[in-house]
């Protein structure tokens, strides 16, 4: 699964909230979505790995496994 869409999205999402202000708000929210990019990463990768310890509660045998390869996040079985 390729995480800079939903990463992208939730940052344009911020940035359009933002345009309801002055410029200094949209510019303030500019420095926000750039700060909160690798943090956004972090948290869906955690997200991830807390779905993959609960399916594997309930998987009768065999289990989930959360991979990272560069940018990408992989549930294996």
């Amino acid at each position: 699964m390729q995480m800079s869409p939903h990463v992208d999205a939730i940052l344009a999402d911020l940035d359009a909230a933002a345009q309801v202000g002055d410029d200094s708000v949209a510019e303030a929210a500019r420095r926000l979505v750039r700060a909160l990019e690798a943090s956004l990463r972090v948290r869906l990768l955690e997200a991830m790995s807390e779905a993959a310890a609960e399916l594997n509660a309930s998987l009768p045998e065999g289990h989930v496994d959360v991979r990272l390869a560069g940018g990408d996040v992989e549930l294996a079985y």
